[in-house]
């Protein structure tokens, strides 16, 4: 009998690989673009010093997707395993606070705004970032507690076995027939499910209290600064991949790559699209200097409220 430690394949290898590549160039072209056009007026209405977050967020989940990569490719000692486990987990919280805290706390500026008076009110970048950083510094300080008190150990499951035929150095002698036994290398934790529960307890009700933003603004005239639809196309996408993402895993068993791609691809596309959808019309409008159609704003819409 052999056991035989389950690696993903070198084309998913070079897959996942190129996905994270093209996360990470994607993020270093939008930095450029939004720290040139940094002063431009539409770009300014959108919270430049928020989008910065918002970019690094995703870059975060791209470099986990690079992390997942290297430590499911090859035969790697079980310290290293540990640590590449605890860095996706701390790359992809920190990515997920920065990505959807930045998009929902810009929303909530526009909806106080627009609540109250717009002439009247002014919610600075720092008391937003204030806000990011108390979701982060809880974030921060639970993982802690998670990987220092309970830290993440490597065991293996073993799947059930098969026969494989082993040819011959010598074509004149016969095959011989071995049984395999699948070995997959898993991170576990004794605080796993408490950890979970607090990620539902506290990541839930943020998606919700999105969706109420997301509402709430959505009558918003102001097109420069109305994300309603893009909040509400977030969190419809991240929900998706999530479902997808969890069926295959459960489904999948053994298949370490197929595993490994649907997860990194869900994640790519959860970051992509939430960055395209956000900046890709309106770096288009400056582009063109079509910018005039974002920022009108009608006399009727200084009257209106997202919704009473």
């Amino acid at each position: 009998r052999e056991q035989r430690v389950e690696l993903i394949s070198d084309r998913s290898y070079r897959f996942l690989l190129t996905l994270s590549a093209v996360g990470v160039m994607l993020c270093g072209a939008l930095f450029l673009m939004l720290f040139e056009y940094r002063h431009n007026r539409l770009m300014r209405m959108t919270s430049v010093n928020i989008n910065y977050a918002i970019v690094t967020g995703a870059l975060m989940t791209y470099a986990a997707i690079g992390v997942a990569a290297v430590q499911h490719s090859k035969q790697i000692s079980s310290d290293a395993y540990v640590d590449m486990c605890s860095s996706r987990l701390w790359l992809i919280l920190i990515g997920f606070d920065l990505l959807f805290g930045s998009l929902f706390s810009k929303t909530y500026r526009v909806h106080q705004l627009f609540r109250r008076n717009i002439k009247r009110v002014s919610i600075p970048d720092w008391k937003l970032f204030v806000v990011i950083g108390a979701f982060l510094l809880t974030d921060c300080v639970v993982m802690l507690l998670y990987t220092v008190l309970t830290p993440y150990r490597r065991e293996f499951q073993f799947g059930d076995t098969f026969q494989e035929e082993q040819r011959a150095a010598d074509s004149s002698m016969p095959s011989a027939w071995i049984v395999v036994e699948p070995v997959t290398s898993v991170c576990v934790s004794d605080s796993r499910s408490l950890f979970v529960v607090y990620l539902a307890v506290t990541k839930i009700p943020l998606l919700l209290f999105g969706l109420y933003l997301a509402y709430k603004t959505r009558r918003v005239q102001l097109k420069a600064l109305n994300d309603s639809g893009v909040i509400a196309l977030t969190i419809y996408t991240f929900v998706f991949m999530c479902t997808v993402a969890t069926t295959v895993n459960v489904a999948a068993g053994d298949q370490m790559s197929l595993r490994m791609v649907v997860t990194s691809t869900a994640t790519f596309s959860m970051a992509t699209f939430t960055l395209l959808v956000l900046f890709a019309p309106r770096l288009y409008a400056v582009l063109r200097g079509m910018e005039n159609d974002w920022i009108k704003l009608n006399a009727a819409c200084m009257a209106i409220t997202p919704s009473d």
